[in-house]
């Protein structure tokens, strides 16, 4: 038979954390809770909720398999990864894609070799009435992986009997069928080859991506912050001109020097004074240079389109009255915003 390579170039996917993880060399075992014996079956809607109900937490996900020699040979950088972060906050998930019926026959054997102290769990079978006892309903599934489904269309045919696999991880795209899909090439004769990254790609990897999630809660609880801020009637942010923070850094109150100069540029504006001769006569003390600067014509315009400076408080397009004492009155700032409106359509 023509010996040909059947390739499957597939992209890596990590479930992601939330806080940096630096690689450590520390290799200390935790034989408090021996996890290599307490291996649980669960389904695929108890794993999707575990992925989706983090409330924040630092979750690392692997799937794995015995029968799975890329798998094997990263394990014990896995083993290393959790003995070095179990105690800053990572909450550390393996998903085993063994069957059920081998958890007592290789699975804790194979986490008892490896020194495993970390939650295992094995996903439950699921078959189609004309499915094999030991395999996994993966047919529907095919449908909507033309590509892979033509693969074992041409395995079948003996178009080729070698399949090499990069990054055995996406060999499906849901890790749940890989296991399946495995023993369907198995069983036509093939003979697979699993080239997977490195243990120092992996890190560099997981460094990555929670970083990326670190900013994303850094992000969430921002805004949390600054939604609470709102609800309360309380400026978030730093104070604009013509404001300072109070005593307990709570609010904004009116700046002893500036606040007359905003009620002075409202007036003026409505006036009809153009924006030039206002800039060049307000002048501002800049704390970094020591010096005082004609206003810019930017933070006029800023001025002039904020509503904090009529007593209200603003949160993502939401507005609201504050609890700060407004330095103009909101008649006077709906009478500028009408010049402004005119003016923008001359």
């Amino acid at each position: 038979m023509r010996l040909n390579h059947y390739v499957l170039i597939l992209l890596l996917v990590l479930t992601g954390c939330t806080k940096n993880i630096e690689e450590k060399d520390e290799t200390e075992k935790d034989n408090s809770t021996d996890y290599s014996q307490q291996v649980t079956i669960v389904d695929e809607v108890w794993l999707k909720n575990k992925i989706e109900n983090r409330d924040g937490k630092i979750l690392f996900i692997n799937f794995w398999a015995t029968w799975c020699e890329p798998c094997v040979e990263e394990f014990p950088d896995l083993v290393k990864i959790y003995n070095g972060h179990k105690n800053s906050g990572l909450e550390f998930l393996s998903v085993s894609v063994d069957l059920p019926s081998e958890i007592d026959s290789k699975v804790k054997p194979f986490l008892k070799e490896q020194s495993a102290y970390f939650p295992v769990v094995v996903i439950e079978e699921k078959r189609s009435a004309d499915s094999d006892e030991n395999e996994i309903d993966v047919y529907a599934y095919l449908k909507k992986r033309p590509l892979l489904e033509k693969a074992i269309q041409e395995a079948k045919q003996g178009l080729f009997d070698e399949l090499v696999i990069w990054k055995w991880d996406r060999l499906a795209r849901d890790d749940l069928f890989q296991e399946s899909i495995y023993r369907i090439f198995m069983k036509l004769g093939m003979t697979v080859y699993a080239l997977r990254d490195s243990s120092e790609q992996l890190s560099r990897k997981v460094r990555g991506i929670v970083g990326s999630e670190e900013n994303k809660v850094r992000k969430e609880r921002i805004n949390n912050a600054l939604r609470v801020k709102f609800e309360k009637g309380l400026h978030s942010g730093k104070p604009p001109i013509g404001y300072r923070f109070s005593k307990k850094l709570e609010d904004i109150v009116p700046h002893s020097q500036e606040a007359s100069l905003i009620l002075e540029i409202f007036k003026r504006t409505l006036s009809g004074e153009g924006y030039k001769k206002i800039c060049s006569g307000i002048t501002l003390y800049k704390k970094k240079s020591k010096k005082r600067i004609n206003l810019p014509l930017r933070s006029y315009y800023n001025i002039l389109r904020n509503p904090v400076y009529c007593g209200y408080v603003c949160y993502q397009g939401q507005k609201k009255k504050g609890l700060h004492e407004p330095l103009v009155s909101e008649e006077l700032f709906k009478q500028v915003q009408e010049k402004l409106k005119k003016n923008d359509q001359t």
